[in-house]
């Protein structure tokens, strides 16, 4: 038996995540299928892999339905679990004995863990790193629904305004005596350090309320020796960098140094979007201010409610938050390659990336046959065998549809390809 490997790529999801309710073993919340994975109840022993997965289960409080996880998750209130090897290469015997249905990974998997898999009916579906608040949602929303069905994507949907609404309330109130308090985090031990700008870092660092210094700084590296001119206020980094920059003499005088500014967080903790990117905040929170982060970690809030186009919200009062549960609108997602079914193959990133030259398999057979309805090939060359014949007849249907003529298969040209705009010859 082979089941299907789904990878959820954040932006692509949201044009792709399909729910579909039915009455399956007496539970209302199922059938789901997300991608072109079917779960047809809910998964009693699921495999984490993923740490940013991982990190989201918990933010959702959903760690009871993990089983394993691989050692590279770093979640605290997890870390306890059993193991199962690496993200990369899971140890599958385990997986296996263990009887475990679902296992979410990061799309680094290893191809030959996944084949292994593919024949033990254990259903592997893989999440891109987003960076983007939609990215981020649909992860939240899509592990909801595999672990809780339908009541698990209004979960997820909840669980992530959580999150997002506890970040802005702490960046709203710190921000009114602290938004001119530069923080810099680093990484690197010297004498060239690495000023990190992506752009979930730049977030959740900004929810600080603090001035977060990226002006000016290249993307790489920055001269340790420069440091000083930026002086930043507090200095979030690892214990080894902050270790080696703790004697350099022309750090001594920035103001990191005199008022005991230094935060100590590792990157792939910073890199989580789930219940640790809340713990990294109130970290750097406590060493800002303590006695603002404690009043507000005690004032209740005010309820409010507000209507937006297109969504409902519903907004409930905590002690130390608003939690705003937000109802995505209901439209029919649109279709990424609208007549894929119509050639019975479903493409993926992963798929994709095996349709190279000289390769055969069906998704070089179902994109021949489209070339064949289009007039690029003849009848009866779609073998699945991706030769110079394929490159040729790829090349002209490239050009003629103002593509890059590459002849080289791609998820851009797929999408022209099995639509119904494509041009024939």
């Amino acid at each position: 038996m082979r089941i299907v490997k789904t990878t959820i790529c954040a932006l692509l999801l949201l044009c792709t995540l399909i729910f579909t309710v039915g009455c399956n073993s007496g539970d209302s919340s199922y059938p789901i299928t997300i991608g072109n994975t079917t779960f047809n109840s809910k998964p009693e022993k699921v495999a984490v892999l993923s740490p940013n997965v991982a990190d989201i289960v918990c933010q959702l409080g959903m760690e009871k339905n993990i089983t394993l996880i691989s050692s590279d998750v770093i979640t605290d209130s997890i870390k306890d679990k059993k193991t199962c090897g690496t993200a990369i290469e899971p140890d599958t015997k385990k997986i296996i004995d263990s009887d475990i249905e679902v296992v979410l990974a990061d799309d680094n998997m290893s191809d030959g863990a996944i084949k292994t898999l593919e024949d033990n009916d254990v259903k592997v579906v893989q999440f891109h790193y987003g960076n983007t608040g939609e990215d981020i949602l649909t992860t939240y929303t899509s592990v909801g629904a595999i672990l809780n069905g339908e009541t698990g994507k209004a979960q997820g949907n909840k669980a992530y305004t959580k999150l997002m609404n506890t970040l802005k309330n702490y960046k709203t109130e710190f921000s009114k005596k602290h938004s001119k308090d530069k923080l810099l985090f680093l990484e690197g031990t010297g004498p060239y350090v690495s000023v990190i700008k992506e752009s979930w870092y730049g977030k959740l660092l900004a929810f600080t309320g603090t001035d977060v210094v990226t002006k000016d700084v290249n993307n790489s590296t920055y001269d340790v020796n420069m440091i000083d001119s930026l002086n930043p206020k507090y200095l979030v980094c690892n214990n080894d960098t902050y270790k080696s920059l703790e004697n350099k003499g022309t750090l001594k005088k920035c103001d990191f140094n005199k008022s005991n500014g230094h935060i100590i967080i590792e990157k792939d903790k910073l890199k989580l979007q789930g219940k640790t990117a809340i713990e990294n905040v109130e970290k750097i929170l406590q060493t800002i201010d303590k006695s603002t982060f404690e009043k507000i970690k005690s004032t209740p809030t005010t309820t409010v409610e507000k209507t937006t186009k297109g969504t409902t919200s519903t907004t409930v009062s905590k002690a130390n938050t608003t939690v705003t549960t937000t109802t995505v609108p209901t439209t029919k997602p649109k279709e990424k390659y609208p007549l894929q079914s119509k050639y019975k193959v479903k493409f993926t990133d992963s798929a994709i990336k095996t349709m190279t030259l000289q390769s055969q398999n069906n998704y070089n057979k179902a994109m021949q046959e489209r070339l064949t309805d289009l007039g690029y090939l003849a009848s009866g060359n779609a073998t699945g065998y991706f030769g110079d014949m394929t490159k040729k007849a790829l090349e002209t249907f490239q050009k003629n549809n103002g593509l890059s003529a590459t002849g080289t298969v791609d998820s851009k040209t797929l999408q022209v390809m099995f639509s119904s705009s494509a041009k024939k010859v």
